[in-house]
Protein backbone atom coordinates (compact mmCIF):
# COMPACT_ATOMS: atom_id res chain seq x y z
CA UNK A 1 0.00 0.00 0.00
CA UNK A 2 1.09 3.55 -0.92
CA UNK A 3 1.71 5.90 1.65
CA UNK A 4 0.35 8.99 0.93
CA UNK A 5 2.21 12.21 0.09
CA UNK A 6 0.73 15.31 0.59
CA UNK A 7 3.33 17.41 -1.87
CA UNK A 8 2.91 15.25 -5.21
CA UNK A 9 -0.82 15.65 -3.76
CA UNK A 10 -1.35 19.37 -3.53
CA UNK A 11 1.23 19.84 -6.64
CA UNK A 12 -1.27 17.67 -8.55
CA UNK A 13 -4.22 19.83 -7.08
CA UNK A 14 -2.95 22.98 -7.66
CA UNK A 15 -1.63 21.43 -11.50
CA UNK A 16 -5.60 20.26 -11.96
CA UNK A 17 -6.63 23.93 -10.80
CA UNK A 18 -4.45 25.51 -13.68
CA UNK A 19 -5.71 23.50 -16.44
CA UNK A 20 -9.50 23.74 -14.93
CA UNK A 21 -8.61 27.70 -15.10
CA UNK A 22 -7.07 27.69 -18.41
CA UNK A 23 -10.46 25.90 -19.97
CA UNK A 24 -12.50 28.61 -18.20
CA UNK A 25 -10.01 31.48 -19.41
CA UNK A 26 -9.68 30.58 -22.98
CA UNK A 27 -14.03 29.72 -23.07
CA UNK A 28 -14.47 33.12 -22.22
CA UNK A 29 -12.09 34.80 -24.63
CA UNK A 30 -13.81 32.05 -27.32
CA UNK A 31 -17.24 33.29 -26.06
CA UNK A 32 -16.07 36.85 -26.52
CA UNK A 33 -14.62 37.12 -29.20
CA UNK A 34 -17.13 35.36 -30.76
CA UNK A 35 -19.58 37.91 -29.41
CA UNK A 36 -16.77 40.71 -30.91
CA UNK A 37 -16.81 38.84 -34.01
CA UNK A 38 -20.97 38.96 -34.38
CA UNK A 39 -20.61 42.53 -33.57
CA UNK A 40 -18.43 43.53 -35.79
CA UNK A 41 -20.32 41.42 -39.09
CA UNK A 42 -23.13 43.75 -38.05
CA UNK A 43 -21.58 47.07 -38.24
CA UNK A 44 -20.04 46.22 -41.58
CA UNK A 45 -23.56 45.10 -42.87
CA UNK A 46 -25.14 48.22 -41.63
CA UNK A 47 -22.22 50.47 -42.79
CA UNK A 48 -22.28 48.91 -46.36
CA UNK A 49 -25.84 49.37 -46.32
CA UNK A 50 -25.66 53.07 -45.45
CA UNK A 51 -23.31 53.41 -48.45
CA UNK A 52 -25.64 51.44 -51.13
CA UNK A 53 -28.89 53.85 -49.84
CA UNK A 54 -26.74 56.94 -50.30
CA UNK A 55 -25.62 56.05 -53.32
CA UNK A 56 -29.31 55.26 -54.56
CA UNK A 57 -30.53 58.27 -53.43
CA UNK A 58 -27.56 60.39 -54.71
CA UNK A 59 -28.52 58.34 -58.36
CA UNK A 60 -32.17 59.59 -57.98
CA UNK A 61 -31.42 63.31 -57.44
CA UNK A 62 -29.37 63.25 -60.23
CA UNK A 63 -31.85 61.01 -62.26
CA UNK A 64 -34.33 63.74 -61.97
CA UNK A 65 -32.45 65.93 -63.40
CA UNK A 66 -32.39 64.25 -66.48
CA UNK A 67 -34.67 65.67 -69.61
CA UNK A 68 -36.67 62.36 -69.54
CA UNK A 69 -37.11 60.59 -66.54
CA UNK A 70 -40.22 58.64 -64.14
CA UNK A 71 -40.07 61.56 -61.70
CA UNK A 72 -42.83 59.39 -59.73
CA UNK A 73 -40.35 56.28 -59.80
CA UNK A 74 -37.29 58.00 -58.63
CA UNK A 75 -38.93 59.58 -56.10
CA UNK A 76 -40.24 56.76 -54.73
CA UNK A 77 -36.41 55.20 -55.01
CA UNK A 78 -35.13 58.33 -53.07
CA UNK A 79 -37.89 57.65 -50.08
CA UNK A 80 -37.51 54.51 -49.80
CA UNK A 81 -33.84 54.51 -49.60
CA UNK A 82 -33.55 57.67 -46.86
CA UNK A 83 -35.73 55.23 -44.82
CA UNK A 84 -33.31 52.62 -44.97
CA UNK A 85 -30.68 55.18 -43.70
CA UNK A 86 -33.04 56.45 -41.45
CA UNK A 87 -33.01 52.54 -40.05
CA UNK A 88 -29.65 52.22 -39.79
CA UNK A 89 -28.67 55.23 -38.07
CA UNK A 90 -28.50 56.37 -33.80
CA UNK A 91 -31.10 59.09 -33.36
CA UNK A 92 -28.80 60.40 -30.33
CA UNK A 93 -25.97 60.80 -32.10
CA UNK A 94 -24.84 64.22 -33.63
CA UNK A 95 -23.20 63.40 -36.98
CA UNK A 96 -26.07 61.01 -38.32
CA UNK A 97 -28.31 63.70 -37.55
CA UNK A 98 -26.89 65.54 -39.64
CA UNK A 99 -26.88 62.68 -42.36
CA UNK A 100 -30.79 62.69 -41.71
CA UNK A 101 -31.47 66.43 -41.97
CA UNK A 102 -29.88 66.84 -45.46
CA UNK A 103 -31.85 63.66 -46.38
CA UNK A 104 -35.31 65.64 -45.55
CA UNK A 105 -34.52 68.70 -46.78
CA UNK A 106 -33.96 67.17 -50.17
CA UNK A 107 -36.73 65.22 -49.96
CA UNK A 108 -38.80 68.47 -49.14
CA UNK A 109 -37.68 69.88 -52.47
CA UNK A 110 -37.81 66.62 -54.17
CA UNK A 111 -41.58 66.21 -53.38
CA UNK A 112 -42.11 70.27 -53.84
CA UNK A 113 -41.21 69.28 -57.40
CA UNK A 114 -42.48 66.79 -58.30
CA UNK A 115 -45.72 67.44 -57.10
CA UNK A 116 -46.15 70.86 -58.72
CA UNK A 117 -43.75 70.75 -61.87
CA UNK A 118 -46.43 72.22 -63.43
CA UNK A 119 -47.17 75.29 -61.63
CA UNK A 120 -43.29 76.43 -61.25
CA UNK A 121 -41.87 78.94 -63.13
CA UNK A 122 -38.82 78.64 -64.92
CA UNK A 123 -36.40 80.16 -62.29
CA UNK A 124 -38.07 77.76 -59.53
CA UNK A 125 -37.34 74.93 -61.38
CA UNK A 126 -33.45 76.17 -61.66
CA UNK A 127 -33.03 77.64 -58.18
CA UNK A 128 -34.66 73.88 -56.86
CA UNK A 129 -32.37 71.68 -59.52
CA UNK A 130 -29.38 74.22 -58.40
CA UNK A 131 -29.94 73.65 -54.49
CA UNK A 132 -30.56 69.46 -54.67
CA UNK A 133 -27.52 69.59 -56.81
CA UNK A 134 -25.69 71.60 -54.01
CA UNK A 135 -27.54 69.65 -51.08
CA UNK A 136 -26.67 66.27 -52.94
CA UNK A 137 -23.13 67.00 -52.70
CA UNK A 138 -23.21 68.40 -49.23
CA UNK A 139 -24.57 65.42 -48.08
CA UNK A 140 -22.09 63.00 -50.59
CA UNK A 141 -19.31 65.04 -48.49
CA UNK A 142 -20.76 64.25 -45.28
CA UNK A 143 -21.70 60.66 -45.53
CA UNK A 144 -18.43 59.86 -47.27
CA UNK A 145 -16.57 61.01 -43.99
CA UNK A 146 -19.36 59.70 -41.49
CA UNK A 147 -18.48 56.38 -43.55
CA UNK A 148 -14.63 56.92 -43.17
CA UNK A 149 -15.25 57.22 -39.19
CA UNK A 150 -17.02 54.09 -38.92
CA UNK A 151 -14.81 52.14 -41.20
CA UNK A 152 -12.22 53.08 -38.24
CA UNK A 153 -14.26 52.44 -35.44
CA UNK A 154 -14.83 48.93 -36.82
CA UNK A 155 -11.09 48.09 -37.58
CA UNK A 156 -10.05 49.25 -33.78
CA UNK A 157 -13.05 47.32 -32.04
CA UNK A 158 -11.26 45.52 -29.32
CA UNK A 159 -11.92 41.96 -27.65
CA UNK A 160 -14.14 43.99 -25.30
CA UNK A 161 -16.32 45.77 -27.82
CA UNK A 162 -15.31 49.21 -26.53
CA UNK A 163 -14.37 51.55 -28.61
CA UNK A 164 -11.04 52.52 -28.80
CA UNK A 165 -12.08 56.05 -30.61
CA UNK A 166 -14.98 57.98 -30.23
CA UNK A 167 -16.61 58.11 -34.00
CA UNK A 168 -18.29 61.53 -33.05
CA UNK A 169 -15.31 63.15 -32.45
CA UNK A 170 -13.69 61.31 -35.32
CA UNK A 171 -16.64 63.14 -37.73
CA UNK A 172 -16.53 66.41 -36.42
CA UNK A 173 -12.71 66.62 -36.53
CA UNK A 174 -13.17 65.54 -40.47
CA UNK A 175 -15.80 67.87 -41.16
CA UNK A 176 -13.49 70.56 -40.02
CA UNK A 177 -11.05 69.89 -42.37
CA UNK A 178 -13.53 70.62 -45.32
CA UNK A 179 -16.01 73.02 -43.32
CA UNK A 180 -14.96 75.89 -45.97
CA UNK A 181 -15.27 73.93 -48.81
CA UNK A 182 -19.17 72.33 -47.56
CA UNK A 183 -20.52 75.39 -45.98
CA UNK A 184 -21.69 77.15 -49.44
CA UNK A 185 -23.77 74.05 -50.39
CA UNK A 186 -24.99 73.31 -46.50
CA UNK A 187 -26.61 77.08 -46.13
CA UNK A 188 -28.00 76.37 -49.96
CA UNK A 189 -29.95 73.54 -48.73
CA UNK A 190 -30.89 75.03 -45.40
CA UNK A 191 -31.73 78.25 -46.87
CA UNK A 192 -33.76 77.48 -49.82
CA UNK A 193 -36.38 74.91 -48.89
CA UNK A 194 -39.36 74.67 -51.40
CA UNK A 195 -41.41 76.81 -48.96
CA UNK A 196 -39.25 79.50 -49.42
CA UNK A 197 -38.37 79.07 -52.92
CA UNK A 198 -41.84 79.51 -53.29
CA UNK A 199 -42.38 82.14 -51.31
CA UNK A 200 -39.85 84.38 -52.72
CA UNK A 201 -40.42 86.46 -55.83
CA UNK A 202 -36.97 86.46 -56.95
CA UNK A 203 -35.37 83.60 -57.14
Amino acid sequence: MHDFNLATFIVGLLSLSGVIANIIFTAVNNRKKRYTDLITQRRLHTFQHIIDCSGNCIRAVFGLMAESCNENALLQEFIENKTQIFYCTNYTAAAEKELRDALTLIQNLFVGYVQNKNKLSKDQKTKIFDTMKKGTEYYQAISTVFCKSEWVRIKETTISVKDKIDTQKEYFDRIKEIEKEIEPNKQALFENTFENIMKSKKV
